[in-house]
Order: structure tokens, then C-alpha cells, then sequence
């Protein structure tokens, strides 16, 4: 697999795998892989329930990031935010009845806001501002009581950026003073996870500054601030506790599962998960006005104001096609000459191209 992330529940008995925008319930020893999501949805960074059976994620329907919710087995699939606003990294309360998120919401429609906390009843209803500022925060996860989130602030600079995010800060649900619980000089913390006990593990990106595309130069699993990867190509998503003693995470493109204390001891998940990749339909007999044979080198298609018919160059000749039908020529050159792009008038009428030039 390439990039990804996983979700568990916290015996590790239901796994789901996200893979290129897929959601995928894994064996717990491995296997054969279910698909509980299609590409359409593309689903990323699920987050499973506290009772393992309803994973939470963000998906792209639409053109717009917003979260949504289904059953482990696929099923109810169900959008719960909504707007033209990106809502991303969502997260579940300790008892189930809340979600964490960050999102652009309230800012300009198109341009959206600085992104900041929010929370949200998984049985939809109205999103609630939790935090918001001179600052970026995102990566929200919920601290074992279910009175504050722990997340990645970024601070703004000068030049009208901000740092990438420096910091881990915990913040009160119910307000009072952020408490900052990791910070480093340079680099990047993303995807923090908290243990049952209040251990923190996040992603490290080193050598990687504010705005700067991904992969990083290296990414390292921290645990309450100290490494506990090796030389792995850690995946930048959450990490995600299985108990207080192991971490299952993403790794070298594989799903890893990590027991802290005993340097070494790391299992890997092997499984398979076959996407079908549907094939285009062709119509049998189609052809181009007599000409048989493929046809090679279609040129500069341009769609009709209804969308219901296109034209294009071929074979030096103007073609005009109702989507779904047969084709048929309008104009041929003469072998000297070279057809332009057409053009559709503005009334939908007949387009039009001009010969131009000597061979």
C-alpha cells in the first residue's frame, strides 16, 4: 500500500484500513481484505467509534471536504456536516456522543477562515465553534475524560503565514488556559493520538517548514515526545492506540502494529484488497462515416453549450457527434491545409473552423 492510515478499535479486533481513498476492514492477522467504501466517497483518515462500529471520516463528494459516518460493514453510510466549507481530521469523544474537527466554517465561502476546533453530534445537527484565533489548529484528538483536545497549533508569522505547526496544545472543552504539551524548533508535529492514559503519540515531519510539499525529509512516530520508529518511512496520519501498551500505525506502505517497552517487537498486517477497475463501454459497429478501422488522432474536441454534442478534428476533416452516437463529417480540408479549434456559436448553432495555411 502507499501512504494511508488506520483506525482500530482499542482490542484490536475490527481494523479499517484506509487505502487511495478507500475504506477497507481488515482481519486483525491479516487477509483478505473487505471493501466497505467506494472510490467516490474518498474517504481519509477514518476514526473509529469508542464501541468499534462506526468509523467516522472525511470525504470529498461534491468538491468539498466534509465528514461523514457509516457502519464497519459499509452500510448507513451518512453525511453529517455540510456548507462550502473543508471540514477534515475528525475525531470521536470518549463516551461516543461527540466528534472533533477542524474546519474553515464561518470564514469567507470561498476562501474559507483559519482553520480551528470544532464539535459536532454524530447524528448531525448544528457544528460548534471550540476554538478560533491567530492561529491554525487542526489534527484534533479527544484527551481520555472528554473534557479537552489535544491538537496541532500552528502560530501565524510576520509574513502573513504561520509555523506548520510547532506545537501540541491541549485545550479545555470548556474553556480555560491551552496547556502545550510538545513543542519543537523546526519541523512539523502532525496527527496527534492519546492513550487511554494520557500518553501522546503524533508524526514528527524533520526538515520539513511551513508550506513545504510532502514527503518529508524523514518522519519519525514520536511517543510522548521521545522516538520510538527507526528507520521506517512513517505515514503522516494518526497513529492509533490499541490499549495503553501498542500503537498500530502506517509504515513503509505497510500496516504496522508497535509494542512500546520492547524495542523491536513490531507485526506487520498483511493483507490483499482487490479494487475492480471498471472498463469503458464501446459500442460495437460505431464508426466514422465510412471510415474503418481505428480511427487516430482526434484533435481539439470542443463540447456544445448543452453538453449534448461535441465536435473535433480527424483525419483533417471537422467531425460533429452526439454524445452516445455516430459521428459525422461536416467539412473535409484539402491535404494542404490545416483545420483550427472549432468554435460553437453562442447561439448552440452549427460550429464553425477556418483552413488556414499552406502545407
Amino acid at each position: 500500500m502507499t501512504g494511508g492510515s488506520v483506525t482500530a478499535s482499542r482490542d484490536g479486533s475490527v481494523l479499517i484500513v484506509e487505502v487511495q481513498g478507500v475504506l477497507w476492514r481488515v482481519p486483525p492477522q491479516g487477509g483478505a481484505a473487505a471493501r466497505i467504501t467506494e472510490w467516490e466517497l474518498e474517504a481519509t483518515r477514518p476514526a473509529l467509534s469508542p464501541d468499534g462500529a462506526t468509523p467516522a471520516v472525511g470525504g470529498y463528494p461534491g468538491g468539498g471536504f466534509h465528514l461523514w459516518t457509516l457502519r464497519t460493514d459499509g452500510s448507513a453510510l451518512r453525511r453529517i456536516t455540510d456548507g462550502p466549507w473543508d471540514d477534515r481530521g475528525v475525531a470521536w469523544s470518549p463516551d461516543g456522543s461527540r466528534l472533533v474537527f477542524a474546519s474553515e466554517r464561518d470564514g469567507d465561502p470561498v476562501t474559507g477562515a483559519p482553520f480551528g476546533l470544532w464539535t459536532a453530534d454524530p447524528d448531525g445537527g448544528r457544528a460548534v465553534r471550540l476554538t478560533g484565533g491567530d492561529f491554525e489548529d487542526f489534527d484534533p484528538v479527544w484527551w481520555p475524560d472528554g473534557r479537552s483536545v489535544v491538537c496541532v497549533r500552528a502560530a501565524h508569522t510576520p509574513g502573513g503565514g504561520d509555523d506548520g505547526g510547532l506545537a501540541l496544545v491541549r485545550v479545555p472543552v470548556g474553556g480555560g488556559p491551552v496547556q502545550v504539551v510538545h513543542e519543537v524548533a523546526d519541523g512539523r508535529l502532525v496527527c496527534p493520538s492519546v492513550s487511554p492514559s494520557g500518553r501522546v503519540a503524533c508524526v514528527y515531519l524533520a526538515g520539513s517548514a511551513a508550506g513545504a510539499a510532502l514527503p518529508p525529509a524523514r518522519a519519525v512516530l514520536l511517543v510522548d515526545g521521545r522516538a520510538v520508529s527507526g528507520g521506517e518511512d512513517v505515514a503522516a496520519a494518526p497513529p492509533c492506540w490499541l490499549g495503553d501498551g501498542r500503537i498500530a500505525y502506517v509504515a513503509d506502505g505497510r500496516v504496522r502494529i508497535r509494542t512500546l517497552g520492547r524495542p523491536g517487537l513490531v507485526r506487520d498486517v498483511p493483507f490483499t484488497a482487490d479494487m475492480p477497475a471498471p472498463r469503458p463501454r464501446r459500442r460495437a459497429g460505431a464508426s466514422c462515416g465510412g471510415v474503418t478501422g481505428p480511427v487516430r488522432g482526434i484533435r481539439l474536441p470542443a463540447l456544445s453549450p448543452d453538453g449534448g454534442t461535441v465536435a473535433f478534428v480527424a483525419l483533417n476533416a471537422l467531425w460533429l457527434q452526439p454524445l452516445g452516437g455516430r459521428p459525422r463529417k461536416l467539412l473535409q480540408a484539402a491535404a494542404v491545409h490545416h483545420l483550427q479549434m472549432p468554435a460553437w456559436r453562442r447561439t448552440g448553432g452549427a460550429c464553425c473552423t477556418a483552413p488556414t495555411g499552406t502545407g
